[in-house]
């Protein structure tokens, strides 16, 4: 019985996984390519694990809460960056603003919190940040950023899968200990074009001990809204 509840308390994660997914990915607010936000936080002149130190609210509007964060350098992961830094980003704090239709990524820095960041310059926007995992955090030291890559705003690491493509794989934590790790997909459906594939899937258990995965796939149409039509 325990066994039967743990696997329907997954399923009911991937689920709960697939429609925010369906949200996420929607057509108005994915204005941008992953890749742009990839290229931006690579472009970027300061890239580095640092902590926060500061943040001030420079101005609140009916969209979002503009930001100034101060960071403490704690490791240079490319180039120069100075000891103290800061970076712009915006955040939606409150339930009256209404981010609306854009490519914008909404931050919420934490002072204390370290983190993998990313700044167009001292000053400028933040194009990534990412709180820091052990796993991140001994690959930045290991190998810089060859094996990380950056989708929206966050940072990850490069894992390869089948077939040579590379695909991300997220680590999720308990108590500071590594649970388990989440991939996401999506592809057309080949026996209907007019749906799209979502397959998401978690490995729960430890390196060289139990492991299991558990997979969920969504069909969902193409539409403003990618309805859910069936998950199996």
């Amino acid at each position: 019985m325990v066994r039967e509840n743990k696997f329907f308390s997954i399923l009911l994660y991937l689920a709960c996984i697939t429609i925010l997914q369906c949200v996420a990915v929607t057509p108005s607010q994915a204005v941008m390519p992953a890749k742009h936000y990839d290229e931006a936080a690579r472009a970027s002149e300061i890239k580095a694990i640092a902590v926060v130190e500061q943040i001030e609210i420079l101005e609140e509007s009916k969209r979002s809460t503009r930001k100034r964060v101060t960071f403490k350098l704690e490791r240079i992961l490319d180039k120069n960056a100075p000891q103290s830094f800061t970076g712009i980003c915006y955040s939606v704090d409150h339930s009256w603003q209404e981010p609306g239709v854009g490519g914008t990524i909404y931050y919420y820095p934490q002072k204390g919190a370290k983190v993998l960041v990313t700044v167009g310059s001292n000053g400028g926007l933040i194009t990534s940040y990412t709180s820091l995992t052990p796993e991140l955090e001994n690959e930045a030291k290991l190998n810089g950023l060859s094996n990380i890559s950056f989708g929206m705003g966050k940072a990850s690491i490069k894992s390869l899968a089948k077939h040579g493509k590379e695909e991300q794989w997220f680590s999720f934590h308990v108590a500071g200990e590594t649970k388990g790790f989440f991939h996401a997909s999506q592809k057309r459906n080949n026996g209907n074009t007019m749906l799209i594939e979502f397959t998401h899937e978690l490995l729960v258990g430890v390196l060289d001990g139990d492991r299991q995965i558990y997979t969920a796939i969504t069909q969902s149409r193409d539409d403003d809204t990618l309805t859910p039509e069936w998950l199996t």
